[in-house]
């Protein structure tokens, strides 16, 4: 961004405290804001065009899936997230800073507007005697009650646009929020996506975990039985029944992750954490990943992404300020105007109006140099806020990179392992076969089964990565926010409607 450099306007501003200021209208003190051309401008994305980016079905060019949650083609998804963006907790606060925001946006733009007061007061006051007769007989001093009524007005002149510049600020400021608030539904849509993967996963590998204890099972009693036949030693027991609680082993921990995630998902809703237990807790299919994921224009990629327009915004926010900070070093000019009354005393046999109209000025010649400092610090928050802007844009080229390669690459993956998994599970009934017939030992059982459960496990495993990686390309891409945008902004200007708890 191309502004003029902290110590120019430094100077600037210190010979402006030192000689005044000569011209007295129409000029607005520190740096005119313009939105910056990013450093790092996103023509394309490389990892769009890879083999496997273009094998899993990643197009650019294409405008996103704007209601990308409902490509996994599961209602119970799409109706959790209706109900999440309409109770989750840190939605609505967000919604609450917008109002937040737009109420402060108008105190700064009264600033700008005269301000009108009504005052009174009474007093006792203290005179000469009261009668010409009675000078000489002690009556020296009389005392009486008086007040006054009237209206003051007072009109602060805007000479060098420091009141224009907060505007500016809270302007920004109320873009920032409204940014926030998408930024928080953007989050949360993440969240409760990968939320629910979890949840579906565990519900998988549980069952995964069940039909090998069963299988396990059965191959005990087999062992069992040739035991007895003397076809088996006792050897080949005590591995069953090792294998066999091995995995029984594992079911108490899905089970736990089932909860985990349900809690998770209900508090997401704004509800407590077992809430949704009936709901959720019958098992239910991994959702399914679209054939094809258009990610858009690249360089629409960071005006969708809320967090690199928040950065943004903040930046404008912070140069604005640099005038106000500018602002107050100078003189401050005002018009201030008042009319009043002061009815009839006894001393006084008719009430006095009273008026006043004239100009005001005012300058903080000395501060103990805080006025400087507080524009020496404006101008560090500026430069801080450039800089989080140019790691915002970078973190988002990075975030969507990132993800992109992590769902070509884990679909890769979880293409061999399905194959992998098909092949266990041929060996487990090879060897079963084999052992009854006496051609292999148990200890080739043990192992095909141990394969079998491993191969499964990291199949559910590969499908949920899967999943989560799409998740995050669609949250890279800043894709989910505007499907409720008006239904959000509807709600900011909505009268509060918050419950203290009891």
């Amino acid at each position: 961004m191309n502004r003029v450099s902290f110590t120019t306007r430094r100077r600037a501003v210190a010979s402006s405290v030192l000689f005044g200021c000569v011209v007295l209208g129409g000029c607005e003190v520190g740096p005119d804001y313009r939105v910056p051309t990013p450093d790092h401008q996103p023509h394309r994305i490389a990892s769009v065009d890879t083999p496997d980016a273009e094998a899993a079905g990643i197009v650019s060019g294409v405008p996103i899936v704007r209601d990308w949650w409902t490509t996994l083609q599961d209602d119970k998804l799409d109706a959790l997230v209706d109900s999440a963006v309409a109770a989750n907790l840190d939605v609505k606060t967000a919604v609450a800073r917008v109002k937040e925001a737009r109420a402060l946006r108008y105190v700064a733009l009264a600033a700008l507007y005269p301000n009108l007061s009504f005052s009174s007061g009474q007093g006792t006051g203290f005179g000469g005697p009261a009668n010409v007769g009675d000078a000489g007989t002690g009556k020296r001093f009389h005392s009486s009650m008086s007040y006054t009524v009237g209206l003051n007005a007072n009109w602060p002149l805007d000479v060098w646009g420091g009141g224009r510049r907060g505007i500016e600020a809270a302007d920004a400021a109320l873009d920032f929020a409204v940014e926030s608030r998408r930024d928080a539904l953007v989050t949360l849509l993440a969240e409760l996506g990968n939320d629910y993967i979890d949840l579906r996963t565990a519900q998988r590998q549980l069952d995964i975990a069940k039909k090998n204890v069963s299988l396990q099972e059965q191959t005990l009693k087999l062992v069992e039985i040739r035991r007895h036949s003397g076809l088996a030693s006792d050897l080949e027991i005590a591995q069953a029944m090792t294998q066999l609680d091995s995995t029984r082993a594992t079911v108490p921990a899905l089970e736990a992750s089932i909860l985990k995630s349900i809690f998770a998902i209900s508090v997401l809703l704004g509800r407590e954490p077992s809430a949704l237990l009936g709901e959720l807790q019958p098992s239910g299919p991994i959702p399914q990943v679209p054939h094809r994921i258009p990610v858009g224009f690249p360089v629409e990629l960071l005006t969708r992404r809320p967090d690199v327009q928040k950065a943004e915004r903040a930046m404008a926010q912070a140069c604005a300020s640099c005038g106000v900070s500018e602002a107050e070093l100078l003189p401050q000019f005002g018009l201030n105007g008042s009319i009043g009354y002061s009815p009839a005393t006894p001393g006084r046999t008719m009430g006095q109006p009273v008026f006043f109209a004239g100009p005001t000025v005012s300058w903080p010649i000395f501060t103990g140099f805080s006025g400087l400092e507080n524009l020496y610090a404006a101008d560090a928050r500026l430069e801080e806020a450039v800089l989080g802007y140019k790691a915002a844009v970078l973190t988002a080229l990075q975030d969507t990179e990132t993800s992109i390669t992590s769902y070509s690459k884990e679909l890769v993956r979880r293409d061999v392992l399905a194959k992998a998994a098909a092949e266990a599970e041929r060996a487990e009934k090879f060897a079963e076969i084999q052992y009854k017939s006496g051609l292999v030992d148990f200890l080739n059982v043990i192992t095909a089964e141990a394969t079998l459960a491993s191969a499964q496990n990291a199949l559910a495993a590969s499908e949920q990565s899967v999943l989560q990686d799409l998740v995050a390309v669609y949250k890279s891409l800043g894709g989910g926010w505007d499907v409720y945008e008006r239904d959000l902004a509807e709600r900011d200007l909505k009268d509060a409607d918050t419950e203290l708890p009891k």
